[in-house]
C-alpha cells in the first residue's frame, strides 16, 4: 500500500449524504476533502422523491412532478391537490452527475471509486483510514455507510419496486398514489405508484414491520397487484429498486470528537416516514456551519417532532393490527398542507395540535407514557 495520504476531511461514501456534505464543504470552506466510495461506477440505482418545499437545488431540476396525490383505503380513495404543492421525483443518476460535476470545479476535493474501507483507527487527534487500495489520514472523518443495528422487535420500512411498462395507457401521469393500503396482520402494507408516463410507472410494495421478506415475496406482491388492478394488460418489468429504512433511533455507536456518522445511521431520515432527501441538504449546511464556527459538527434533533415520531412508532408496535385506523384519521381529518408539513417535519404548533386531536387519543397517551418510560430507562 502507498504511504498515508493526508486530508483535512475524509468522507466515506458518495451517496446522498456524502456528496451533499462534500459539495457544501467545497462551496463554503477551503478544506482539503477526499471522498472514498466503494462502487466502481455510478449508475441509476434508486429514485428520490420529495416535496417542492423547502426548496433545495433539485426543486427545479427533477425528472417527474405530480400535482395530485392519492391515498387509498380499500374502495375509498382520497385525492389531494394544491396549486402550490408538487411531489417530485429525481433519478439517482441525475443527482450523481450534477453533484460530481460541482465537485470537479474545486481543486480541494477528490473522489476515489473502488475504495472499500476496511479499517478506521483513531490516533490522537487524527484518524487512519485503510481501504483496499490505500491508507488515508485526517483529523476529521464523516462516515455515511448505513449501519442498521436492528433488534428482533425493531420496526423497519422495507420495500421493493419494479418499473412496469404496459402495452397501453393505464395511469394518470399527473397523479401519484402515495399509499394504497392493503389488508395485513401485525404490520402495515401498502403500494406506492409513481407514474413516469401514461403507460409506465414504478410500482412499489412497502411494509412497516419487524420482519423482512424475500425478493420473491415482494415480486409476487407486485404481480398480484397488477393482475388485480390492471386486468388483461400486457406488461414487462424494467428497472428494480429495493431498500430497508430503520424506523428506530440509531444506536450512535463509534462517534468521537474526530469521527462522526452521517446519513441513515445518524437519523438524517425522518423515522416515521422515511423521507431524507431534503434533510441531507439541511443537515449538511448545519455541519459546515459548525466547522466554520470551530464547534463540534454534530446535529441534535431531540425535539417535539422527534418525540412524536417515537410515539407513532410505539403505536405501530403496540397496536399493529389497528394501525390502519391511525392512518385513516391522519389522512381523512387533516388538510393537504398540514399533512405535507407533518410528513416533511415542518408543521406549525397549530398544525401539531390539530393532527394530535385528529388521532386516537387514549392509545396515543398510552404510547406516550411507554416512550417516556423507555427514554428514562436508556438515559
Amino acid at each position: 500500500m502507498n504511504s498515508k495520504k493526508e486530508y483535512d476531511i475524509i468522507i466515506i461514501g458518495a451517496g446522498l449524504s456524502g456528496l451533499t456534505l462534500a459539495v457544501e464543504l467545497i462551496k463554503r470552506t477551503e478544506k482539503k476533502v477526499i471522498i472514498l466510495e466503494k462502487k466502481k461506477k455510478f449508475r441509476y440505482d434508486k429514485n428520490w422523491c420529495f416535496w417542492n418545499y423547502p426548496e433545495n437545488k433539485f426543486s427545479k431540476n427533477f425528472n417527474n412532478s405530480w400535482s395530485r396525490v392519492a391515498i387509498k383505503f380499500g374502495a375509498k380513495k382520497i385525492v389531494f391537490k394544491d396549486p402550490n404543492i408538487k411531489y417530485l421525483r429525481l433519478k439517482s443518476s441525475n443527482f450523481y452527475n450534477r453533484m460530481i460535476n460541482e465537485l470537479k470545479q474545486s481543486s480541494n476535493c477528490k473522489l476515489l471509486l473502488n475504495q472499500d474501507v476496511k479499517d478506521i483507527k483513531s490516533r490522537g487527534s487524527s484518524n487512519i483510514v485503510k481501504s483496499n487500495k490505500s491508507i488515508f489520514k485526517s483529523p476529521l472523518v464523516f462516515d455515511s455507510r448505513p449501519i442498521i443495528n436492528k433488534k428482533k422487535s425493531d420496526i423497519v420500512q422495507h420495500f421493493y419496486g419494479l418499473e412496469v411498462e404496459f402495452n397501453r395507457n393505464v395511469f394518470d401521469n399527473n397523479q401519484v398514489t402515495l399509499m394504497d393500503f392493503q389488508k395485513s396482520k401485525n404490520c402495515v402494507h401498502f403500494f406506492y405508484i409513481l407514474p413516469f408516463s401514461a403507460s409506465s410507472a414504478l410500482i412499489e410494495t412497502t411494509y412497516f414491520s419487524s420482519k423482512i421478506f424475500s425478493k420473491n415475496k415482494y415480486k409476487n406482491d407486485i404481480t398480484k397487484y397488477i393482475k388485480k388492478e390492471f386486468r388483461d394488460s400486457k406488461y414487462k418489468f424494467k428497472f428494480s429498486e429495493k431498500g430497508i429504512i430503520p424506523m428506530f433511533p440509531s444506536k450512535r455507536i463509534l462517534n468521537s470528537n474526530t469521527y462522526y456518522r452521517i446519513g441513515t445511521s445518524a437519523d438524517w431520515i425522518k423515522l416515521s416516514t422515511g423521507y431524507g432527501f431534503q434533510n441531507s441538504f439541511k443537515y449538511a449546511e448545519k455541519i459546515v456551519d459548525k466547522i466554520i464556527e470551530k464547534k463540534e459538527p454534530i446535529i441534535k434533533k431531540k425535539n417535539i417532532l422527534y418525540l412524536l415520531d417515537l410515539i407513532f412508532l410505539e403505536f405501530l408496535k403496540k397496536y399493529s393490527n389497528e394501525s390502519i385506523v391511525f392512518f385513516r384519521c391522519f389522512f381523512l381529518k387533516n388538510n393537504y398542507r398540514t399533512i405535507v408539513n407533518f410528513l416533511i417535519g415542518k408543521p406549525s404548533i397549530f398544525e401539531i395540535v390539530k393532527v394530535l386531536l385528529s388521532l386516537p387519543k387514549i392509545k396515543l397517551i398510552k404510547c406516550l407514557l411507554n416512550v417516556i418510560i423507555k427514554q428514562k430507562h436508556y438515559a
